[in-house]
C-alpha cells in the first residue's frame, strides 16, 4: 500500500522573510506564493561527492551514488510568511545571507499532502554495470537509492541510464543528460585537517578538476539552520582560483566548526507523457575550517 505523506517545507526554504541585512549582501521581499502545482511528478539523479577524511594520510573519502522519487500532489502548498530568503550571486560574484531567530518564525502557510508513485523496476546503468532497483528496497533518504561505491566504478562525463517497468508510473526510459562532471579536488584549503581561516585578508580557494564553465562556492557555520547565522554563496569562473572577501568572511562567527563547499550541478528536465521529472547530477567536494 502506498503511504500518504504531509510534506512540511523547512522554514528555512521559504521565501518572504525580512533578512537581518550587513551591507548590501542580503536581500528581502514580501511573501509569494511557493505552492506546488497539483498533479504528478519527481526526479531522479546522481552525485558525486568528497568529504574530509577521517585517515589524516587520506587526501580525501568519497561517496557516490543514485537517488529517485516520484509523488503525486493531491493538496498543494502554500507558504507562509516569514522563513530566511536565500540571497544569490547576481552582479556580485559572492553574496551572504544573515539571519537570526525571528527570521526562522514563519506564520501561516499550508504543508502539501502527496501520495508516492511506484515506478515498478528501476534500472539504473553506466557503461560498465547495471543494477536493479525497487522502491525503498534499502536503507536511505530516498524511495529509491543506491550508493556506487565501493563496489561500483564512478563514471565521470560519461552518461548514465534509467529506465522503469511502471507502476502507478508509466514505463518509461530516460533520454535526458544524466552524467556526473569531473571530479573536483581542494588543492588548499585541503579535505582532511581543519585549516584556519585567514583573519585579514580573503581566503583564497584553489582547486582543480571540474568539467563546467562555472563552480559554486558555499561558506558556512557546521551548525548552519540555526539562530543568528550566515551563509555566503559565491559563483565563480571554473579556472581553479577564488578568493571570498574579506569584508564577508567577518561575518562568519569565531571559534566554530565551519565547512566549506564546492559544487557543479548539472540539471535536465525529462517527459513520461505529459509527467514532467526533474533530473540532477553533480560533482562536489567540501572542507572544514574555523575562524579564530
Amino acid at each position: 500500500m502506498r503511504a500518504l505523506l504531509l510534506l512540511f517545507a523547512l522554514p528555512l526554504l521559504l521565501v518572504g522573510c525580512a533578512v537581518a541585512s550587513s551591507g548590501d549582501f542580503t536581500s528581502s521581499e514580501g511573501p509569494e506564493d511557493t505552492g506546488e502545482q497539483l498533479g504528478p511528478g519527481g526526479y531522479f539523479g546522481v552525485w558525486y561527492w568528497e568529504m574530509p577524511s577521517s585517515d589524516e594520510s587520506a587526501p580525501w573519502e568519497a561517496v557516490s551514488g543514485f537517488n529517485a522519487s516520484f509523488v503525486e500532489t493531491l493538496v498543494a502548498s502554500v507558504a507562509g510568511e516569514g522563513g530566511v530568503e536565500w540571497a544569490s550571486p547576481g552582479s556580485e560574484e559572492c553574496v551572504a545571507t544573515v539571519w537570526d531567530a525571528a527570521d526562522l518564525e514563519v506564520v501561516g502557510g499550508v504543508p502539501g499532502e502527496y501520495e508516492e508513485m511506484d515506478a515498478g523496476t528501476i534500472t539504473f546503468a553506466s557503461p560498465s554495470w547495471s543494477v536493479e532497483l525497487e522502491a525503498w528496497d534499502h536503507v536511505g533518504p530516498s524511495q529509491y537509492y543506491f550508493e556506487l561505491n565501493p563496489d561500483y566504478a564512478v563514471h565521470f562525463e560519461e552518461y548514465y541510464e534509467v529506465s522503469a517497468v511502471g507502476d502507478d508510473m508509466p514505463t518509461f526510459s530516460s533520454t535526458a543528460e544524466l552524467l556526473i562532471p569531473a571530479a573536483i579536488h581542494l588543492v588548499w584549503p585541503p579535505n582532511n585537517g581543519l585549516f584556519e581561516v585567514p583573519e585579514d585578508d580573503d581566503l583564497v580557494i584553489t582547486w582543480d578538476g571540474g568539467s563546467l564553465d562555472e563552480i559554486w562556492i558555499e561558506f558556512h557555520p557546521n551548525e548552519q539552520f540555526q539562530y543568528d547565522n550566515v551563509q555566503i554563496n559565491c559563483l565563480a569562473t571554473n579556472d581553479g582560483e577564488f578568493a571570498i572577501p574579506q569584508d564577508l568572511i567577518e561575518l562568519l562567527p569565531t571559534g566554530e566548526s565551519l565547512v566549506l563547499a564546492l559544487q557543479q550541478p548539472y540539471t535536465d528536465t525529462f517527459m513520461v507523457g505529459d509527467i514532467e521529472l526533474s533530473v540532477g547530477s553533480g560533482a562536489s567536494t567540501q572542507c572544514n575550517g574555523e575562524r579564530p
